[in-house]
Parts: structure tokens; sequence; C-alpha cells
């Protein structure tokens, strides 16, 4: 039990900083416009 939700808290992790890096490289595009 404490394992799956350690998986799933770090699967939410991972999720954010992909999100982190997504918003990044838009603000890239942004920034060469």
């Amino acid at each position: 039990m404490v394992e799956r939700q350690h998986d799933r808290t770090e699967c939410r992790n991972k999720r954010s900083q992909d999100f982190l890096e997504i918003e990044l490289i838009f603000r890239d595009f942004d920034g060469a416009r």
C-alpha cells in the first residue's frame, strides 16, 4: 500500500516535470517569434 502510494507520487512528480519542460519550450517559441 505504501509502495503504491510512493509510485503514484513519483509518477505525479515526473508528469509535473514534463509539464514544466513543455512550458519552457513554449516560452522559448514565444521569445523566438
